[in-house]
Parts: structure tokens; sequence; C-alpha cells
């Protein structure tokens, strides 16, 4: 069975981004990706998954969680938000710093395909119950 899903990469790796949205896209995934941390209604409606570069222009994955995860429950949303770091340190801090997990060993696209997709069907179960 094909996984559908929709997921949001923020992420400012032009390179990450287009190799990421084309492994997920091959998976059956619905992929939107943001060079910028600056994230409308518009770019959340129907996500279940919004992946965060720690790293990011004048910002950290912290900082951009922190104005997004108040915004999407205002506007109703509920997805997963995890981070995505190769600093294994500061994966292993997720949690600590507010986001629902993480995925370490950035740039590693079979892992990315197999957390995503443990991520959406987590998240499904979760809504069950």
């Amino acid at each position: 069975m094909r996984l559908t899903g929709t997921v949001l990469i923020i992420d400012d790796s032009f390179t990450l981004l287009k190799r990421a949205q084309e492994r997920l896209q091959s998976d059956g995934l619905t992929v939107r990706t943001l060079m910028t941390s600056d994230v409308s209604r518009e770019d959340m409606e129907g996500v279940d998954v919004v992946l965060i570069d720690f790293h990011m222009p004048g910002r950290t994955g912290k900082e951009v969680l922190a104005r997004l995860r108040p915004l999407a429950k205002e506007w109703g949303f509920s997805p997963l938000f995890l981070l995505h770091s190769t600093d294994d340190a500061m994966a292993a801090q997720s949690k600590e710093m507010g986001f629902d997990g993480a995925i370490a060993q950035k740039g590693n696209f079979d892992m990315l395909s197999k957390q995503i997709s443990g991520a959406i069907r987590l998240k499904r179960l979760s809504a069950k119950v």
C-alpha cells in the first residue's frame, strides 16, 4: 500500500529541498518546500508533518517552531513538527525544544523516507484514538 500524506519541509538549502522532494514524491507523498521560515496558512493547510531545519538564516529551528506551533493551532491544524538536523546531539534535544521528534542523518534520503512515513502513520493512528 502506497502512503499518502503531505509534508512541508522548511530548509535554506535548495539542493536538499529538491532531493528530499523528489524522493518523498516518488513514495507517493505531496511535498511543499520553503526556503524561508515565513509560513502562511495556505502552506500549512492539510500538512501531516512539518520538517524544520535547525540552522536557518536569522532564526533557529526552535524559534521557527515557537512561531509555527501556535499559528497552526490557531488555524486549526495539528501536524507533527520534526527537527531535521545533521547534529545528533541537537536531534537528541528535539523534545526539550518542543518538537514532536527529530530526523537526524540529514541528507540520507532513504532514512528520511522511512521516518516521514512512520511519522505520518503515527499521526493517523493517534488521531483515531
